[in-house]
């Protein structure tokens, strides 16, 4: 498997549901699962990008 980091940006209603972005991140981690993902960390950043995923996934078709 190989290791992916992904920028994230939020969108629109991603923003307005900003408290509710712990709860989002963990039902990504399982969907990830699912498809043989494992999500390492997840960083939410100031700047360009809401956040950053480290994960690990058999391929790039599965982690996009």
């Amino acid at each position: 498997m190989a290791t992916y980091i992904v920028l994230i940006n939020f969108t629109d209603q991603g923003i307005r549901n900003v408290k509710q972005t712990t709860e989002r991140a963990k039902a990504l981690t399982a969907a990830g699962q699912r498809l043989g993902i494992k999500v390492k960390d997840i960083y939410w950043t100031l700047g360009a990008h809401d956040a950053v995923l480290v994960a690990d996934a058999p391929n790039d078709e599965a982690i996009t």
